[in-house]
């Protein structure tokens, strides 16, 4: 639900923009439709608006919510990379310990923009792996092929296991985004410090609201 509700609000950022002082509302009304499509348990309107401490109602949430599936073209569907995760987990005989490591990158990669432009199954296998280095053992080796690609026509495929000539090494994109979660906590931490200091105003160019 988390990975989709952040997938929705970066859909619908990129389709238009929305005034600062609106960006509560949005990923509210983002949360609350991915919460329709991945939970049986629905979270009430005046729960969610409890979350934004009276700074929107709950007419103002659905408003917001019908604006996304009409920017949208209802186009909700997203295969997050926490479904290539656990895949790639299967394939890799990793254990729950790597898994879970693995789940904690991906979660701060959510922070990083740059990261939103990044390919599901990418992300989830530079997080998978990077947890196989730092636990050293603690689940099965990985399949190196699993974390090296193909060009086949104008699409990147992934390398079966257990075909090595057809495998090619890894791309520096491939040990950039390595490299970048690896950095992404310490990132978190300097920009928390940042953002303190700096307060959050609204900047001047953030002049159109949800709607």
């Amino acid at each position: 639900t988390l990975y989709l509700a952040v997938h929705l609000l970066d859909s619908y950022l990129r389709a238009g923009r929305v005034r600062l002082h609106r960006l509560q509302l949005l990923g509210v009304a983002c949360l609350f439709v991915a919460c329709k499509m991945e939970e049986c348990v629905l979270p009430e309107c005046a729960s969610l608006c409890l979350l934004g401490a009276g700074s929107f109602s709950r007419a103002e949430l659905l408003r917001a919510e019908r604006r996304i599936l009409s920017r949208l073209d209802f186009r909700l569907h997203h295969p997050g990379p926490l479904l290539c995760l656990g895949l790639l987990a299967a394939l890799a005989g990793s254990s729950p310990q790597v898994t879970l490591f693995a789940t904690y990158f991906l979660e701060l990669s959510l922070l990083e923009a740059e990261a939103a432009g990044w390919e599901p199954g990418r992300r989830a296998a530079a997080a998978l792996s990077l947890a196989h280095r730092l636990l050293d053992g603690a689940g099965s080796g990985l399949e190196p092929a699993l974390y090296r690609a193909l060009k086949a026509g104008d699409h990147e495929v992934r390398a079966a296991p257990g075909h090595p000539d057809d495998a090619v090494p890894a791309s520096p994109a491939d040990t950039n985004v390595l490299r970048y979660i690896q950095l992404t906590q310490l990132k978190m931490n300097r920009r928390s410090l940042q953002r303190e200091d700096s307060g959050a105003g609204a900047g001047p160019g953030n002049r159109d609201v949800i709607g």
